[in-house]
């Protein structure tokens, strides 16, 4: 683990984009279970694996393809709900799970974004 996080340091040092896929949940027999993280850039995998095979590979795709920046494409996107939850009494009511499923069905579903 501390691998992947001092890669992923420098790559962010360097400006690099990269992608860090986690395992946040299995299902039935997995080669690594949750919590199990690799570190994809442009040209693949970088450090760490997800537990090989289709999974992995799968996720080296997405990884390359979320990397691929479109024009408009900001680079990083941070928040704190602090403040949303301060100002404006707002809370989430989804978690990560729901966040990336919607997502990536937005982006499957968009392939060229808000572009037609």
């Amino acid at each position: 683990m501390q691998t992947i996080f001092a890669k992923l340091l420098y790559e962010m040092e360097k400006g690099l984009d990269t992608v860090l896929a986690t395992i946040i949940r299995e299902s039935g027999s997995a080669p690594r279970g949750a919590g199990a993280q690799m570190l994809v850039d442009g040209q693949g995998p970088q450090a760490g694996t997800i537990g090989g095979g289709n999974v992995e590979n799968l996720s080296i795709l997405h990884a390359k393809e979320l990397l691929a920046r479109r024009s408009g494409d900001i680079p990083v996107s941070c928040a704190n709900v602090d403040k949303a939850r301060e100002l404006l009494g707002w809370e989430a009511r989804r978690d990560v799970e729901d966040m990336c499923r919607d997502s990536w069905n937005w982006q499957r579903n968009n392939p060229l974004g808000y572009e037609k």
